[in-house]
């Protein structure tokens, strides 16, 4: 999950979404939508980039209801972000995670999917992951030295961003 973090945090911040270390950590349709939804924010002058990967304090590992997947559900702590934004506002991210992880054919296990809050998750302990839960998890963060360029990422622009290697098929 940590390598997964530093990964899209790594290739947000470099606007290359070809990465492989992000590509081989997630589906391509995961990193499709991160290209697109870091387009958007170019072409609405809000980039941003991140100062370290989003930190995670797993607090949970449930198989899933289908084969082959497990759910990783979690307490994330405050994202550092250096942002260009028109309005000013600041973004907010919730505390509460859970990844779902699928094994690929290589025996390696991929994020096919992020819910960050919205659904509730019952831990084997019979509670809810609540954002109350989270405040007493300790979560460890870690920041990137040199801190990321945001006004070269501004600069490179559209043209600038890498989109994601497209599926073949033989891409998980």
């Amino acid at each position: 999950m940590r390598e997964a973090e530093t990964a899209l945090a790594v290739a947000v911040n470099a606007n290359d979404f070809g990465s492989a270390a992000l590509n081989t950590r997630r589906t391509y349709f995961g990193v499709q939508g991160i290209a697109l939804e870091a387009e958007a924010r170019l072409a609405t002058n809000s980039a941003f980039v991140y100062l370290g990967p989003r930190p995670f304090e797993p607090v949970a590992v449930v198989p899933a209801a289908e084969g082959g997947k497990v759910s990783v559900a979690g307490c994330a702590g405050e994202v550092s972000l250096m942002e260009q934004r028109p309005s000013g506002l600041p973004r907010t991210f919730s505390p509460v995670m859970t990844y779902t992880l699928e094994m690929d054919e290589d025996g390696e296990r991929r994020i096919v999917a992020v819910d960050a809050g919205e659904v509730p998750f019952t831990l084997p302990t019979g509670e809810l992951l609540t954002e109350e839960l989270c405040q007493g998890v300790d979560v460890k963060s870690g920041r990137f030295e040199p801190a990321p360029d945001l006004a070269a990422l501004v600069e490179s622009g559209l043209d600038g961003l890498v989109p994601p290697p497209s599926p073949s098929a033989t891409s998980p």
